[in-house]
Parts: structure tokens; sequence; C-alpha cells
């Protein structure tokens, strides 16, 4: 299992191919492990952020976070994650 690196500041000028749509459908299908004892905020806006955890789907891991950054912030995702939605036919 590989660990998604996700460096947000950077995310910003990730380009995708894959539309923004079919990329949030893939992750919120994915097994999501929450830690509800953990507070963290938004980076951005400093936010309290009530769900903290990872997301998997047994082959990357990544911040639950993720998503909410991903949907409300023009934001992209690392080329390595987008070649393997390709390659299992999300998109």
């Amino acid at each position: 299992m590989a660990n998604l690196q996700i460096n947000l500041k950077t995310s910003k000028s990730l380009k995708n191919t894959i539309p923004k749509d079919k990329i949030i459908e893939h992750i919120k299908s994915l097994d999501a492990g929450y830690c509800p004892m953990v507070r963290h905020y938004d980076i951005f806006t400093g936010e309290p952020i009530d769900e903290a955890g990872i997301y998997t789907d047994d082959v990357f891991v990544f911040p639950i976070d993720f998503l909410r950054y991903y949907e409300r912030y023009d934001i992209g995702i690392p080329p390595e994650y987008e070649e393997y939605l390709k390659s299992i036919g999300v998109g």
C-alpha cells in the first residue's frame, strides 16, 4: 500500500485529465477509517474539521480531509494517483 503524499500548496498547480466529479465519486466510494478523537483545522481558513482519518482503496492511503480540500479548492490530485485511477477505469 502506498501512502499518497499530498502537498496542498503544490496541488494547486496540478491539472488533471480525469473530470473532477469522477474523482470525487471514486473517493467517496472508498473505505474510510475515522479517528473521532483527533481535532484539526482547515489549513486555508482555520475552520475546525470534524472528520479525521484516512481513505484507502488497498493500493493508496490518504487523509480523509483531502476530499474536503479537493471539493472546495482549486487543487489537483498527484500524477501517480491519476495514473492509478486511469488504470482502474475511473474517468
